[in-house]
C-alpha cells in the first residue's frame, strides 16, 4: 500500500519534501544489494516516515483544538478535562516527535551505510574490470604463444623429414644394424612426443578431431617401435580415451580406457595412482552408459588404492569419494551418499591451487545432497561455501 501525503499545513511543505526523499532513499536502502560473496545484505525498518508525519500533524491539530477549546472554555469541570488532555496530548506528541527523530536518525544511518556500501561495490566492480582486462591480454598472450609453437612444431617436423631424407639419399643407415635402430628408436620417440604434445593442445582448444588423428597416429608408432604394453602406449590411449568422452562416444572412450588400464596394471601395478586413475575414468563412462553397479565398483576400487597410498594421494582419493557419492544420490542410497560427499568437500576445501575446481564442485554436489533432503540451512551454507570458494580461485 501506497502512503498518501498529508493535505494540510503547508508551511510544512519542505519538512513533507524532505521525509519523501528519506523514504525514497528507505526503499532503495530496503532492496538486498547482490555484490557477490563476502558483501552484507542491507535492510531498513519498515516504518514509513510519511505516515509518522501524518500522525504527529495529526496530534498537533487535535492539540491545537485542545488549546483553543480550553481558552474559550469557562466551565470548571470542562476545563480541567480539556487541561488534561491538553497535557496528555503533549506528552503523547513528545514521544512521538522522539520516536520520529530516532526512525530520521536510524534512516540517515542505514542511507550512509548503503553509501558506504555502494562505494564498496564500486571498487569491487573496477576491480573485476581490471582483473577481466589482465585475463583478456593474458589470454591473447599465451595464444599466440600456443600459435608459435605450433609454428614452430610444424617447422620441426618438416626438418626432420627433410633429415630423414637426407640420411636417405646418403645411404648412412645402411652402415650398420646398431646405428639404424639407435636412429629409428629416437626418431619415433621423437615423434610420439610431438604428435602427443601437438594433440593435447588441439584438445585444449575444442579440436578434437584433429587431436584424435595425432595420438592415433601416435599410436601406430607406438605399435611399430615399442608395442603396445608399454606405459608410454598407455598414456596416449588415455589421452584417446579423453578425447573420445568429449566427442560423446562412451563406448570408443570404454574401450580404449580399459585397455590403458591393462597396460598400467601390467606394467606399474594394480596399487599405483595411474591405475587408480584410469579405473576413476571407467567409473566415469560406466556411469553415463547406464552400467551403475559396474561404475560404483571401479570408484571404490580407485578409492581403496588412494587410500593405501597416503597423503600423497588424498586430493585424487576425494575425486573418487565425490564421483560415488554422486553415484549414490543417482541410486538414491542417500544414507551412503552424504559421508562420502561430506568426506570430499573437506578434503578438498583444505587443499590450494590445482585442487580448487574439485572443490566448488564438491561443495556443489554437498549442497545439492542437502537441499533434496529437506536441510536448507546446510544447503545453503554449502552453496555460499562454494561460492567464496569461486570467487577466491579468481580473484586471489
Amino acid at each position: 500500500m501506497h502512503p498518501v501525503p498529508p493535505q494540510h499545513h503547508p508551511r510544512r511543505q519542505a519538512t513533507r519534501m524532505a521525509l519523501s526523499l528519506l523514504a525514497a532513499l528507505g526503499m532503495m536502502a530496503s532492496q538486498p544489494v547482490h555484490a557477490g560473496d563476502g558483501y552484507r545484505l542491507m535492510y531498513v525498518k519498515t516504518d514509513d516516515p510519511a505516515l509518522t508525519y501524518v500522525d504527529l500533524a495529526r496530534m498537533e491539530r487535535q492539540l491545537a483544538e485542545a488549546r483553543e477549546a480550553l481558552a474559550s472554555s469557562t466551565d470548571p469541570q470542562h476545563l480541567a478535562d480539556l487541561t488534561a488532555r491538553v497535557h496528555r496530548l503533549e506528552r503523547q506528541l513528545a514521544r512521538e516527535q522522539q520516536q520520529f527523530t530516532a526512525l530520521r536518525d536510524d534512516l540517515h544511518r542505514q542511507q550512509l551505510a548503503w553509501t558506504s556500501e555502494r562505494e564498496t561495490l564500486r571498487e569491487a566492480y573496477d576491480t573485476l574490470q581490471g582483473t577481466h582486462t589482465s585475463l583478456l591480454a593474458e589470454l591473447d598472450r599465451q595464444q599466440r604463444q600456443i600459435d608459435r609453437n605450433l609454428a614452430a612444431a610444424r617447422s620441426w617436423e618438416q626438418e626432420r623429414a627433410e633429415l630423414r631424407r637426407q640420411l636417405h639419399r646418403e645411404n648412412l643407415v645402411r652402415r650398420g644394424k646398431s646405428l639404424r635402430q639407435t636412429l629409428d628408436t629416437r626418431d619415433s620417440t621423437a615423434l610420439v612426443s610431438s604428435l602427443n604434445d601437438v594433440g593435447l593442445l588441439l584438445q585444449s582448444e575444442g579440436r578434437l578431431p584433429e587431436a584424435e588423428e595425432l595420438f592415433r597416429r601416435a599410436l601406430v608408432v607406438l605399435d611399430a617401435t615399442v608395442g603396445r604394453d608399454d606405459v608410454a602406449t598407455g598414456t596416449i590411449l588415455e589421452h584417446l580415451a579423453d578425447t573420445s568422452m568429449r566427442r560423446d562416444n562412451p563406448d570408443a572412450a570404454l574401450a580404449f580406457y580399459r585397455e590403458a588400464a591393462d597396460v598400467f596394471g601390467a606394467r606399474l601395478g594394480t596399487d599405483h595412482p595411474r591405475y587408480a586413475n584410469t579405473l576413476n575414468n571407467l567409473g566415469n563412462v560406466q556411469r553415463q552408459r547406464g552400467d551403475l553397479a559396474e561404475a560404483e565398483r571401479l570408484y571404490r576400487e580407485a578409492m581403496r588404492i588412494y587410500t593405501t597410498l597416503g597423503k600423497r594421494h588424498q586430493v585424487a582419493r576425494a575425486v573418487s569419494a565425490h564421483n560415488l557419492g554422486v553415484l549414490m544420490m543417482d541410486l538414491g542410497r542417500m544414507e551412503d551418499a552424504g559421508p562420502l560427499l561430506e568426506q570430499a568437500a573437506d578434503l578438498l576445501t583444505r587443499q590450494r591451487g590445482t585442487a580448487s575446481n574439485q572443490a566448488i564442485m564438491a561443495c556443489q554436489s554437498l549442497s545439492e545432497f542437502y537441499r533434496v533432503n529437506g536441510q536448507p540451512d546446510r544447503a545453503d551454507h554449502f552453496q555460499n561455501l562454494a561460492r567464496d570458494l569461486a570467487f577466491n580461485h579468481f580473484m586471489p
